[in-house]
C-alpha cells in the first residue's frame, strides 16, 4: 500500500514540483499520517446542462466510478475505465525544498477490466461486461486515483449466469 501510494503522490505532485522526478528525493508525509474520509462528492454537468453532484460512499455500496483513461493503443476502444472505491483519503505531503505541507486527496480503488469474450457496443446493441482484474503480487488490480479524474459515479448491474 505505502510504496504504491508514494508513487501516486510523486506522479501527482511532479507537475508542480519537477524535482520529484528524481527518485532519490523522498516523499514525506506530514506526521506520517493519512486521513480517511467517509464520503466524497463528484460534480458533473448533466445532459440538460444542469450542475449535479454524485456522492461516493464506499461503506453503503455507492462506490463504483467511471474514470477517463485516454489510450494511444489502437485495439483499446473504450476511453474510460471502471473502478470500485475502497477508501477515500487525503495526506499532507511535505514539498521538496520547503517545510510546507501540500494537501493531496486520493481514492484507493480496485480496477475492473472489460470482458473481451463478450461482444459489446453500438453495433451489437449490448453493454459491456466488466470483471475485477485478477489479483497477483505484481498486478495492477488495485491503485490510486485523483478524485478530479472521476467522470461520474455509476451503478453496475450484476450478470447472473
Amino acid at each position: 500500500f505505502v510504496p504504491d501510494l508514494k508513487e501516486h503522490l510523486r506522479q501527482h505532485l511532479q507537475d508542480v514540483y519537477p524535482t520529484l522526478g528524481d527518485q532519490d528525493i523522498p516523499i514525506i508525509l506530514h506526521h506520517d499520517r493519512v486521513y480517511q474520509h467517509a464520503t466524497t462528492h463528484v460534480n458533473y454537468t448533466s445532459y440538460d446542462l444542469q450542475r449535479e453532484q454524485d456522492i461516493i460512499h464506499p461503506s453503503v455500496g455507492k462506490s463504483d466510478v467511471l474514470v477517463h483513461t485516454p489510450s494511444t493503443e489502437e485495439h483499446i476502444q473504450c476511453p474510460w475505465s471502471y473502478a470500485r472505491v475502497i477508501g477515500i483519503y487525503h495526506a499532507n505531503v511535505i514539498t521538496p525544498g520547503t517545510l510546507q505541507a501540500h494537501r493531496v486527496e486520493f481514492l484507493h480503488v480496485r480496477w475492473f477490466e472489460q470482458d473481451t469474450n463478450w461482444s459489446s457496443g453500438s453495433e451489437v446493441r449490448r453493454l459491456e461486461h466488466v470483471r475485477y482484474i485478477p489479483w497477483a503480487p505484481d498486478s495492477t488490480a488495485f491503485g490510486f486515483i485523483d478524485p478530479a479524474h472521476i467522470i461520474r459515479a455509476i451503478h453496475l448491474i450484476p450478470v447472473m449466469s
